[in-house]
């Protein structure tokens, strides 16, 4: 006997029944953009991995593919300048999504690995960006930042690294 008709045979309510059936078991259909950039998202990590891989994975290059990709990514993201110097309008643009869901007392930014203290008053998205990256993302793997990176990153972003890497190769 299946689910359905031994439940509507037994004594159990209406309501329970619809949401054993109906509730918690549906699909909510997700947005399209949020599917699209799932697709994205792997498809364009794939290629870039196995590009990198293949520039900087040679036997007897060692196994650094990772590294370079992280500081090419780092530096697609600060404009080609070094993040030393501080961060630029469009690293910060780039994180800017996730700041809502970032806690109010997060570590203090390590500015001191920084050339120059940013001076004067900025918004506090900037500062909790400052936080995330310097005090939390320095500190993963290669790797792991790739993959934080690659998801700040929208499908558009992805594909314009894509581009700039393949339009002048990497050394």
């Amino acid at each position: 006997m299946e689910l359905a008709s031994q439940l509507k045979h037994s004594n159990l309510p209406l309501l329970l029944i619809n949401q054993e059936l109906f509730g918690m078991r549906t699909y909510s259909v997700q947005p399209k953009e949020l599917l699209n950039d799932i697709r994205n998202y792997k498809t364009t990590f794939d290629l870039a991995k196995q590009m990198y891989m293949t520039t900087f994975a040679p036997a007897d290059a060692g196994d650094n593919w990772d590294d370079w990709w992280a500081n090419d990514v780092y530096g697609w993201g600060n404009n080609d300048a070094p993040t030393q110097n501080g961060y630029m309008e469009k690293m910060y643009a780039l994180w800017e999504v996730f700041v809502p869901l970032w806690c109010d007392n997060m570590r203090a930014p390590e500015y001191f690995r920084f050339v120059q203290v940013p001076l004067g008053r900025r918004p506090i998205n900037y500062y909790k960006i400052d936080s995330f990256l310097s005090s939390y993302l320095d500190k993963k793997t290669s790797k792991q930042q790739l993959r934080c990176f690659w998801g700040a990153m929208k499908p558009g972003d992805r594909i314009q690294f894509l581009e700039s890497r393949m339009v002048n190769p990497i050394d």
